[in-house]
């Protein structure tokens, strides 16, 4: 069944980011608009990508060693959640730390198909561009 999306404003309680959104889907009860925000000791990327905090999330990347493919109890990786919450800078980020865009979930869906499902084209050429040079590399 394909996934409808649509906008929905955050709470107040889903983070200190304040401004954040999330994209609801009517197929499945992924999001909703009662999402928190994630735990930001167990899953300090997630926390970074949902706040919108692009610098933060560079620094972090260049300073520890994470799991770029770790998925949130959703089943959420990072970078899928940065493209969902239309957050291009985090995006660039996980992509420049070498997050692999290819990687679907377990309904077979990657970071580009929600890109183009949910009509934001410049994230989806840049996803399309590191996915063209990951068959290069890898």
């Amino acid at each position: 069944m394909p996934r409808k999306y649509k906008r929905v404003a955050a709470t107040e309680e889903e983070g200190e980011g304040g401004g954040a959104t999330a994209i609801a889907t009517s197929a499945s009860s992924e999001w909703g608009a009662r999402r928190r925000a994630p735990d930001a000791a167990t899953l300090p990327l997630h926390r970074l990508v949902w706040e919108a905090r692009a610098e933060a999330l560079t620094a972090l990347l260049s300073s520890e060693s994470h799991e770029l493919e770790r998925q949130d109890p959703s089943g959420r990786t990072p970078l899928r959640l940065a493209v969902l919450l239309n957050h291009l800078p985090c995006v660039h980020a996980l992509l420049d730390a070498g997050a692999d865009a290819r990687l679907p979930d377990a309904e077979g869906w990657s970071p580009v198909h929600d890109a183009t499902a949910t009509g934001r084209m410049r994230m989806r050429v840049c996803l399309r561009v590191c996915v063209g040079k990951q068959r290069c590399i890898g």
